[in-house]
């Protein structure tokens, strides 16, 4: 009889399907506990982001890259705004959220720091005048980075250099008078 084999072929396409299924969502099951397992790397350092520094404007360019790091430079007087991002061990971005943010000079006499009113994860750089010199310093950010999990917390810092530009000192007052010169015309005959 062909309508039994049609049957039994059903049925037996019917058990794999069934079967199938089952060993999926035991499968996908498994992955999932696999990938929650999984968690992205820490936070582990910040990185610094620089604004545009204030008038008056350099002649030499504000900035400069050197191995990942993007430093600024400023002509004394100068101010500059910054953001720090937290990066994790491998340099990428992390979904960390800061809180305790602190920023200190190196060298309070070449430039200050200040956090940014506007900017949670900010702060604003001042070139400190008169510079005669070409002076740099460096500047620590130091953070508490609370991953998503709300159980990992990590002190991380960074570092950035800021090179604060020569300005030459303003030229010597014109001399002043100390004496009177005499200019002789020529002399004439008597008559």
């Amino acid at each position: 009889m062909p309508s039994d084999n049609l049957y039994e072929l059903i049925h037996e396409i019917y058990e794999d399907v069934r079967r199938l299924k089952h060993e999926l969502r035991w499968q996908h099951r498994a992955l999932q506990a696999l990938l929650g397992e999984v968690e992205p790397p820490p936070a582990s350092l910040l990185k610094f982001t620089w604004g545009q520094p204030s008038s008056p404007v350099s002649k030499v360019p504000n900035r400069f890259f050197k191995e990942n790091s993007m430093s600024v430079q400023l002509n004394s007087g100068q101010t500059v705004n910054f953001t720090v991002s937290p990066l994790n061990a491998q340099g990428g971005p992390s979904t960390a959220t800061l809180s305790g943010l602190s920023f200190v000079s190196s060298d309070p006499t070449v430039f200050t720091v200040a956090p940014d009113p506007n900017n949670a994860n900010g702060g604003i750089v001042t070139a400190l005048t008169p510079v005669v010199t070409p002076d740099a310093a460096t500047i620590t950010a130091t953070a508490t980075a609370t991953e998503p999990d709300g159980v990992t917390i990590e002190t991380i810092s960074g570092v950035d250099t800021v090179t604060v530009i020569a300005v030459a000192p303003p030229p010597p007052p014109p001399p002043v008078a100390a004496s009177l010169a005499f200019i002789w015309g020529t002399p004439s005959k008597k008559r």
